[in-house]
């Protein structure tokens, strides 16, 4: 089964491989985090800017999940409800180093070792070319699939907002690149 296959397999059973991650099954938890885990650590690394730290935090992110499936509505969507664990994990980690700059350094992310390493050069002629929101929303809608819901609610923008500026940066792509 190659990555596209499973990751329609995921989504299909997601509801099923989370009962199984609430009775503790540690092969639904391998299957949550091999899913999940570049999206938490993109959204985690925005917040600290720190890949060493977002590390950690990813995997904190993944221990609290954990303990706290149960604690999931099936019936609300598990990637918001990760991510929103995610960002609250960065941000307590921000409050006790008393840090108040959020801003995401661009050297980090583009250079984040993956499974798509020759999306990086793209990456980094997108960056040059969009405004940090414009770039955001795209990676959210692209590499992680993300609907334009689920982008406003992470960014605390309206849906229809998130639908603007993704087709301006598709725009400015096709024009510039």
């Amino acid at each position: 089964m190659n990555v596209y296959d499973w990751s329609d397999h995921m989504i299909k059973n997601e509801k099923k491989i989370l009962k199984e991650l609430a009775n503790k099954s540690e092969e639904a938890f391998n299957l949550i985090y091999n899913e999940y885990y570049r999206l938490v650590f993109y959204v985690i690394i925005q917040i600290v800017a720190d890949e060493e730290v977002a590390n950690d935090l990813t995997s904190d992110t993944f221990v609290t999940m954990y303990n706290k499936i149960e604690q999931h509505d099936l019936s609300k969507s598990f990637k918001y409800w990760l991510v929103t664990i995610a960002k609250n994990n960065a941000r307590q980690y921000l409050k006790q180093k008393n840090k108040e700059n959020l801003v995401l350094d661009d050297e980090i992310v583009i250079n984040t070792k993956d499974s798509r390493g020759n999306v990086n050069n793209l990456l980094l002629d997108c960056k040059k070319v969009l405004t940090q929101i414009e770039f955001n929303v795209l990676n959210y809608k692209i590499m992680f699939d993300m609907t334009f819901v689920e982008i406003g609610a992470l960014l605390n923008i309206s849906k229809s907002e998130v639908f603007r500026i993704y087709k301006r940066a598709i725009q400015k792509l096709r024009t510039e690149l």
